[in-house]
């Protein structure tokens, strides 16, 4: 082993020394561009800086330009000949192919090999103009200093502080070269006054128009006395357009407004105000030497006429309908309710116009309002129905007409996966078969039943340690109705209509799932009721009632000794195994406002309530049907939980890196005649999405330590608690091509809410828990394809709380020899971001 960790830092050493830059070869007048700096700034946004930079130095690794380097290096052999003497061959065979093709007459072949050669050569045509291999995806082509680009820098630079409102700063390049034919440049910026937004001015022909703007006037973002800054002008020509457009201004653009900055008006001397001013906020600003920016907000009226008001008169939607031809049918039915005219023109209408009229926010006799028309695009797009949801306005003979044209899906649908599956175990292949009918009931309703075949391999809970195969079935069908179901006479009127907004639905479900591990063999049977609702970045599932049987039909016979020791040390763990009847009421929240684009920065709230046994425990006082505990002779559960997720992303100044943080803490407890909560319902530490350092699920609680190997190792098994709390940060860089990395640290633990005599220093404790929170470290490789991401990171224990108090800090035992002997190291696979 030692002779290996040798033989890796022998081979790190000749890739390090090999990439180091040689400058024999560069023209006189090339000088390796260092890192530039930007100085002198207080107030503008280094990042926003640091964009206009041109052009960007080469990445560093421990300070060298590793993959410059290594670009210079594979430059040395390559030989764009080769490349052109390829394309010659390839001409050569793919023609003499293509004749026999067309020879034959077989013209799909003829076109594939078309498309081969084609293909082929590009491929070295790509060669000759970008490189080898390693010149292209590893290595990074030297960057050298560009005077000409340094000069563009500054003037973008400085424009730049003039739309941030610093109109008289300037920016300063100053050239610094070093020795070994390097050079850096130094940015100086220089702010000087900034200006401040003044009094914001509205001018405009239109009576109805200067009502409207100057009743909004609070809520505009050119806010007397802050910083002036060029988006925000952007920001309120935007915000003028949208109110106008939801006030029945169909045609109004950005076309008809102008702003007027005046940086001159009152800009004068302090004594000057004094004498004409003596009483106003300009006094205070130009005492404190404030440059003001007023704003002169011009709507501009059309070359013909003046703007107008639209009133909605008729709404019309049509079903489309593809690969189908017209017929003599035509069907059209007018809402009682809203007045709204739906038609079909192949035949007879499937689609429930009550259910619809709830879903199209647009209405005759009404003000056109766009926000109305996105609500409608968004509510039926919500309910999985139609293909292409388009609307328009006809203002022919100057009345508004709103087209609203619907395509419908296949009403049938059948969908297959195949692809790998990794949770907390290694990945391991998973099949899933659906089927989707659609309009089941004419109200819109989505019938979907599901089949899924999952293996992943697993430690198991006991301490043998070996690797097993997890096997999971799970059957599932559903009901979806886009509308609130049983509780929707219960609201009223107004709360119905609020509701609406939410893109609301009922989903009835009933599932079996069958879960194979190494210690047991589980069967649900779940059915529920759930309410779901979104709106813009959030989600709202309410489930009113879950129902699950369970049954554990075989436990090994170790583990159940290990159940009934702890049940007599008064864990009642064993409880969770027993046939159980599993009801709950659930609340789930979230926002998230990541849409995949990593250079902004987005967040994700995720907030689970829920409550169990309620309905059992009523049963239990009020009838002689259950006793000890139990109905039917079924073991049932009275708990509650609460569990907070937080994500925070972060884009840094540099292209594709980014800070990734999460926060994670959570609390279940049993009451009531419970002693336990069911297995399912506690948290566990550990893990690929979890503290990576551990393995899945075997971290804690508290500073409990389980039994020891032999070799001096710990024997971690799966520790359930009732407490968690976690944070991880994470560091996101690219390395080259489509391969990341990553650096991270994880910290966390669980706990017990009760003292548990089997596993001593399990309880939370509020004034020692902070020396049981573990910390792992470690870093990651990515594989960032188009169509997933793969993932292997690398854990190391930093913090260990199981161990004595003096030894905790295991990092400084570390030793590389060891790494896998000793399981060191933990990998974890993921498909996937762990958060």
């Amino acid at each position: 082993m030692k002779h290996y960790y040798l033989f890796i830092l022998i081979l790190v050493a000749i890739l390090f020394f090999s990439s180091c830059l040689s400058t024999k070869e560069w023209k006189e007048e090339q000088f390796l561009l260092v890192q530039p700096q930007i100085i002198g700034f207080k107030n503008a946004p280094y990042d926003r800086l640091y964009y206009f930079m041109r052009p960007k130095p080469n990445r560093r690794f421990l300070g060298r330009p590793i993959w410059a380097g290594i670009y210079q290096s594979a430059s040395k052999k390559f030989n764009p000949d080769i490349y052109r003497k390829n394309i010659e061959k390839i001409i050569k065979k793919y023609d003499i192919k293509i004749a026999n093709a067309k020879a034959d007459k077989k013209p799909k072949q003829e076109k594939r090999l078309e498309n081969k050669k084609e293909k082929k050569i590009k491929q070295q045509e790509i060669s000759i103009q970008e490189g080898n291999w390693l010149m292209r995806v590893v290595g990074e082509k030297p960057v050298f200093l560009d005077t000409a680009l340094v000069r563009e820098t500054a003037q973008e630079m400085q424009e730049f502080l003039r739309k941030q409102g610093f109109f008289q700063g300037k920016v300063n390049p100053e050239i610094k070269y070093l020795r070994s034919k390097r050079a850096t440049v130094v940015y100086n910026i220089q702010e000087n006054q900034p200006t401040f937004f003044g009094n914001t001015y509205y001018l405009t022909k239109n009576k109805h128009i200067d009502s409207v703007l100057l009743a909004t006037k609070k809520i505009t973002v050119l806010k007397e006395g802050s910083m002036f800054n060029s988006e925000k002008i952007d920001v309120e020509r935007k915000r003028i357009v949208d109110l106008l457009r939801q006030n029945g201004y169909l045609h109004f653009n950005q076309q008809f407004i102008n702003f007027k900055i005046d940086t001159l008006h009152f800009n004068f001397k302090v004594d000057t105000i004094k004498k004409i001013y003596p009483d106003s906020t300009l006094m205070a600003r130009a005492a404190k030497n404030k440059r003001d920016a007023y704003v002169t907000v011009i709507i501009n009226e059309p070359e013909k006429g003046s703007h107008k008001k639209w009133e909605v008169q008729s709404v019309i939607t049509t079903i489309l309908h593809e690969n189908k031809k017209k017929t003599i049918i035509n069907d059209t039915i007018i809402s009682p309710r809203t007045s709204i005219i739906y038609t079909d023109k192949n035949e007879k209408i499937k689609y429930s116009p009550k259910v619809l009229d709830q879903r199209i926010k647009v209405l005759p006799k009404t003000l056109f309002d766009v926000n109305k028309e996105m609500d409608t695009q968004r509510l039926l797009t919500s309910m999985d129905i139609f293909k292409f949801i388009t609307l328009r306005e006809d203002t022919t003979g100057g009345k508004l007409k709103t087209n609203i044209f619907l395509t419908p899906l296949d009403k049938h649908q059948f969908t297959n996966e195949l692809g790998f599956n990794v949770l907390q175990g290694l990945p391991g292949p998973f099949v899933n078969f659906s089927f989707k009918n659609r309009n089941t009931f004419k109200g819109c309703e989505v019938f979907e039943t599901s089949l899924r075949f999952t293996i992943d391999g697993q430690t198991g809970f006991l301490q043998d340690r070996q690797l097993y195969t997890n096997q999971e079935i799970g059957l599932n069908t559903s009901l979806n109705f886009p509308r609130v179901l049983l509780l929707r006479k219960l609201l009223s009127k107004k709360t119905r209509s609020n509701i609406e907004s939410f893109s609301p639905s009922t989903r009835i479900s009933l599932g079996y799932n069958f879960v194979k591990r190494p210690e047991y063999t589980r069967q649900n049977l779940t059915a529920a009721i759930t309410y779901r609702g979104q709106m813009r970045n959030s989600t709202y599932n309410f489930t009113l009632s879950e129902l699950s049987l369970v049954n554990t039909t075989e436990i090994r016979d170790d583990f159940r000794k290990l159940l009934e020791d702890l049940e007599r040390q008064g864990v009642p763990i064993i409880q969770s195994f027993n046939r159980a009847l599993v009801s709950s009421v659930y609340f789930i929240y979230t926002y998230n406002n990541n849409n995949g684009n990593e250079s902004k920065t987005s967040h994700l709230i995720r907030v689970l309530a829920e409550t169990g046994g309620n309905v059992f425990n009523f049963i239990n006082r009020n009838t002689p049907l259950s006793t000890d505990g139990k109905i039917f002779g079924l073991q049932y559960f009275q708990y509650w939980k609460l569990n907070t997720t937080f994500t925070y992303n972060l884009p840094l100044k540099k292209k594709n890196h980014l800070l990734a943080f999460r926060l994670n803490g959570g609390i279940a407890n049993s009451f009531g005649g419970s002693n336990t909560l069911p297995y399912e319902k506690f948290f566990f530490a550990g893990g690929g999405s979890s503290i990576r350092a551990w393995r899945p699920r075997s971290l804690g609680p508290g500073e409990y330590s389980p039994s020891m190997n032999t070799d001096g190792t710990f024997n971690y098994i799966e520790q359930p608690g009732e407490i968690i709390l976690e944070g991880n940060i994470e560091y996101r860089l690219p390395l080259f091509s489509f391969f990341r990395w990553a650096f991270f640290v994880d910290a966390g633990n669980i706990w017990t809410t009760k003292d548990d005599r089997n596993r001593v220093g399990a309880k939370f404790e509020p004034t020692r828990f902070l020396q049981q929170v573990a910390i792992g470290s470690g870093m990651g490789l990515r594989m960032n394809f188009p169509f997933l991401l793969l993932r292997f990171d690398f854990g190391v224990k930093v913090y260990d709380p199981a161990r004595s108090f003096e030894n905790r800090w295991v990092i400084q035992d570390f030793n590389f020899s060891d790494v896998f002997r000793k399981n060191l190291v933990v990998l974890n696979l993921g498909i996937g971001y762990p958060f």
